[in-house]
C-alpha cells in the first residue's frame, strides 16, 4: 500500500504500554467492590497520561453469579518526537536536532536528548520524566542544558493530587 513506509515500520518498532502501567493508575484491585466513583477517577487517571489516548474507558460487565468483571479499554498513541531542522541565511547555519520518547520501552517515562545551534547560542541537553517515580505516586521531573552563555537545570520533585482520596500532595523543584 501506498504510504505505509516509514509508518508501517515506525509501528512494528513501536513498544506498546506495559500491563502494570496501566493497572497502577487504577485505584481499585482484584476483588474489590465496583464503586462509581473509583471506577471514575481510575479513569480520570488514564486520561491524564500523556503516552495514551484520551478516551480511555472503564466499564462493568455483569456476570451470572451477580458479580461485575471491570474492563479497562486504553489505547496507545505515538510518543517518538524526532525534530531536525536546519536553516543557512547571511552565511550562517542555524539547526536543531532534538530526540523525544514520551514512553521509554512501554514504561510510561519520559527521556530525551536536544542539539540547537542558533545565531546568539549553541545548547545541548537532556531531559527525564518520570511519573511513578520507584513505583510511588512521587513524579521526578529533570533536565540540564549546556548553553554557550551558562547551564540551566531543572530538578522538580512532586506528589500530586491524583484522588479525592489523595491525604497529601505536594512537591518542590
Amino acid at each position: 500500500e501506498k504510504g505505509r513506509f516509514p509508518y508501517g515500520l515506525a509501528n512494528r518498532l513501536h513498544l506498546e504500554t506495559r500491563e502494570h502501567v496501566i493497572r497502577r493508575e487504577l485505584l481499585f484491585g482484584e476483588g474489590s467492590p465496583a464503586n462509581p466513583d473509583v471506577l471514575y477517577e481510575s479513569e480520570r487517571n488514564l486520561r491524564r497520561l500523556t503516552f495514551l489516548h484520551d478516551n480511555a474507558q472503564i466499564e462493568t460487565v455483569p456476570r451470572p453469579d451477580g458479580m461485575v468483571d471491570v474492563v479497562v479499554h486504553v489505547r496507545d498513541i505515538w510518543t517518538t518526537r524526532p525534530e531536525i531542522s536546519v536553516r543557512h541565511e547571511g552565511g550562517t547555519t542555524t539547526g536543531r536536532l532534538s530526540f523525544v520518547e514520551g514512553n521509554v520501552l512501554g514504561f510510561g517515562k519520559t527521556a530525551g536528548i536536544s542539539f540547537r545551534r542558533e545565531l546568539d547560542r549553541d545548547s545541548g541537553g537532556v531531559l527525564y520524566k518520570d511519573s511513578r517515580l520507584l513505583g510511588t505516586r512521587w513524579t521526578l521531573e529533570t533536565e540540564y542544558f549546556d548553553l554557550s552563555d551558562g547551564l540551566t537545570y531543572l530538578l522538580d520533585a512532586r506528589r500530586p493530587f491524583y484522588s479525592l482520596l489523595t491525604r497529601e500532595a505536594g512537591g518542590a523543584g
